[in-house]
């Protein structure tokens, strides 16, 4: 009941004070390894969201990667593009862009099992890691062929989506498409 209650409190606090929900939380997570709760994978995923916004990113890759254990431990993997979502985003503000670029495409590749709003960020996210990587052909492929499939939903994606077409044509040289 203890455990009902406070994960209840945090949600509450998440939507205005997050030190506040990062404290209640580490509580919520010691209470579930006490209480022998093995789906610890959704406050592993906060924690690490957290930990990222902050730009404390060896914490945020810590939580969540504990996070995908759990995850492939208990078979949970509805939720799983989030994950590996922010594990790419990590990836990047870190400058690794090869793992980037693999945890993106993870993400993607949930595209048919996991609605767009728990991947489609890894889609915008891997074009600019592939641009630093080099491969050129690679970002215009996905921005071409990813939208006919999955067109943008919001406002905000097709700007995002206009977007990163113009980088990867003016990435290419053809400013008369970027």
């Amino acid at each position: 009941k203890q455990l009902d209650v406070l994960s209840e409190i945090v949600v509450i606090y998440f939507m205005s004070d997050w030190a506040m929900a990062e404290k209640k939380l580490y509580q919520v997570l010691e209470l579930m390894k006490q209480d022998g709760y093995e789906h610890t994978l959704f406050t592993q995923y906060v924690l690490s969201y957290l930990a990222d916004a902050k730009g404390n990113f060896i914490e945020a890759l810590s939580y969540i990667n504990e996070a995908m254990v759990n995850m492939n431990y208990t078979g949970d993997t509805v939720f799983s593009a989030l994950f590996y979502t922010i594990e790419g985003d990590v990836h990047s503000v870190m400058g690794n862009q090869d793992s980037s670029v693999y945890w993106h495409k993870m993400a993607m590749a949930a595209r048919y099992r996991q609605p767009p709003l728990f991947w489609y960020k890894s889609f915008f996210a891997v074009v600019p890691s592939l641009i630093d990587l080099g491969r050129k052909e690679e970002d215009l492929e996905l921005t071409i062929e990813i939208p006919k499939e999955f067109p943008p939903v919001t406002m905000f994606d097709s700007m995002h989506l206009a977007y990163i077409v113009g980088l990867c044509y003016a990435n290419l040289n053809n400013m008369k498409l970027a």
